[in-house]
């Protein structure tokens, strides 16, 4: 399927192979990694129907390029009775019958002459010459975008300028002036829309590349002759033989200061940044460094300073493993904070009910921050879950989420190019629906994901080892041993509350707990056989043990409920 060059070649191919929509569906999705909706594929098809039968087709460009209502137009051919019926291939496909051979009453017979189906009105096709300026512009734009999202600026360009009846050159100098015409609500926004949005896309591209090729101001020949422009951006002039000052050197110096500055370059613009990564963040001192990494446990030491590369910025994922309840999204958190980053404006958790679904919605909403997934288990062993995972942690520079969905408010924005686009399709979308709020089936997600999972490397592997190699994967576990420890090392600074808020903790009841949680008696007890110690334990003993009466020992029954 590689070999197709866009989604209409291959949805045309398909078709008469005999595939389905269902089939043509899983094709774009799997092969092509293009995410239509059957209802876009349909209307896709019923476009090249008509022009087949027409004798209008000769390019999947020309289905792309396509305009009128094609519904009506199907209606009015299937009410005319003039030769044509329904193709033995395709229920749906119109093609012309051979009746040469039908000796009953023809055109010559009866006199009458048949009414041949009504043309579409259709623009001269504009052919997009390979001009220098083109070639220049398509050079700069390879350089701009993604190699799979090029073919759409074209398509997109190449509609415009049908629509408007220019050639490539005499369109470009007019770009910026029209450029407002082509967003929502403008003169030309239908354009856009009958695009995708790829013509309003390239339409603003081309006025960026135009500021690019503005003509530079005639230099003087003397002050060219007299001391090159390149020669004074590094050095002052030098007079060879001291002679007087006169007003002639001085007008000289100020023709070489002018040279100077009409031979500056072009600034280069700029591309769009991730908020995210944009944040002033704060340099630590060794001594919070030292208490950020002061932890027991190597294997904790490790995965903070692995999410410290997250918190500045300079990582795009990570992957936390081990066991269950030993303080691994604390760990997370406090570093996240130590670098200033704060919840949820910097960061957010996504904790427990991880559906896929979920999931997507949580990445849009937090597409330029560090999205934490916590307690994902469930996802992780969810194909589709794994699907929209696998798509954040995707290791290029533009990372782009899809939703293969075709609920009622899935808003199609899969040809959109940015963020700032797909915003524009769902407020157009919501203002068309009395205001509903439409969920785009595509985005670009601009943040960082940290992902915490209580299952082992190995069993995640087993799934998808490609989600893995996405990541930067850190594994902790720890034996029984290990993370008493680490709790004792923890214990004086360890803060517990209650279902307020409250600060509960008490080093002497804190104490207690864990003398008792670390004995032998505890530990060898048939009831602990098969379970192991982690922090949760160690709470729920320590509330037991405020709430209840310090001269009883009921409050460690508590620990063999964990």
């Amino acid at each position: 399927m590689s070999d197709f060059s866009g989604p209409v070649e291959a949805i045309v191919a398909l078709y008469e192979a005999g595939k389905d929509i269902s089939s043509i569906y899983k094709v774009l999705w799997k092969e092509l990694k293009t995410y239509w909706s059957e209802s876009k594929i349909k209307d896709h098809l019923k476009i090249y129907k008509y022009l087949k039968a027409t004798g209008q087709y000769h390019a999947p460009a020309d289905v792309e390029l396509f305009e009128g209502d094609i519904d009506a137009l199907l209606a009015e051919m299937s009410s005319q009775k003039n030769g044509r019926t329904k193709s033995s291939t395709h229920a749906e496909e119109y093609e012309p019958e051979d009746d040469s051979d039908e000796e009953t009453e023809t055109s010559e017979d009866v006199g009458d002459v048949v009414e041949q189906p009504r043309p579409v009105r259709r623009l001269p096709r504009v052919l997009m010459t390979e001009t220098s300026l083109q070639k220049k512009f398509f050079k700069w734009l390879t350089k701009q975008v993604k190699p799979n999202v090029l073919n759409s600026y074209k398509t997109g360009l190449r509609k415009v300028l049908n629509e408007a009846q220019m050639e490539f050159d005499d369109f470009a100098p007019l770009a910026e002036t029209v450029l407002p015409d082509y967003y929502a609500g403008g003169a030309k926004a239908n354009v856009g829309d009958q695009s995708s949005g790829a013509a309003r896309a390239s339409v603003r591209k081309l006025a960026e590349f135009m500021k690019t090729q503005e003509p530079k101001k005639e230099v003087p020949k003397k002050a060219v002759a007299e001391k090159p422009a390149r020669k004074v951006k590094k050095e002052e002039p030098k007079a060879a033989v001291p002679v007087k000052k006169t007003s002639s050197s001085k007008s000289k110096k100020a023709k070489v200061q002018e040279v100077t500055e009409v031979e500056e370059p072009p600034k280069k613009i700029s591309q769009e940044k991730n908020p995210a990564r944009e944040k002033v963040l704060p340099k630590l001192d060794k001594k919070a460094e030292q208490e950020i990494f002061a932890d027991p446990s190597k294997s904790f030491n490790a995965m903070k300073k692995a999410v410290s590369v997250i918190a500045k910025g300079i990582g795009k994922a990570l992957f936390i493993s081990g066991n269950g309840g030993i303080g691994k999204t604390y760990a997370v958190s406090s570093v996240l904070e130590a670098y200033g980053h704060k919840r949820p404006v910097d960061y957010n958790i996504l904790k427990t009910k991880c559906t896929p679904i979920n999931v997507y919605k949580f990445l849009y909403k937090n597409q330029n921050k560090i999205c934490v997934f916590d307690d994902c288990d469930s996802v992780l062993q969810n194909v589709e879950g794994r699907s929209v995972l696998k798509s954040a942690l995707d290791s290029d520079d533009v990372r782009e989420v899809f939703w293969g969905s075709d609920s009622k408010d899935v808003v199609d924005t899969t040809d959109c190019m940015d963020n700032d686009e797909v915003a524009e399709c769902l407020e157009r979308w919501s203002k068309k629906h009395d205001g509903r709020m439409g969920m785009p089936n595509h985005f670009f997600f601009n943040g960082s994901v940290i992902i915490i999972s209580n299952m082992k490397k190995s069993e995640i592997k087993k799934l998808d080892e490609a989600l893995v190699t996405r990541a930067t994967s850190i594994e902790v576990l720890l034996t029984n041993s290990e993370i008493l420890d680490r709790l004792k090392g923890l214990l004086n600074n360890f803060k517990i509350t209650d279902a307020a808020g409250r600060d509960i903790s008490d080093k002497a009841k804190k104490k207690k707990v864990f003398d008792w949680i670390s004995s032998k008696e505890f530990l060898n007890d048939p009831r602990m056989e098969g379970k192991s110690l982690n922090f949760r334990l160690f709470i729920n003993t320590y509330k037991a043990l405020y709430a209840g009466d310090d001269e009883s020992d009921d409050w460690k029954q508590a620990a063999f409920q964990g």
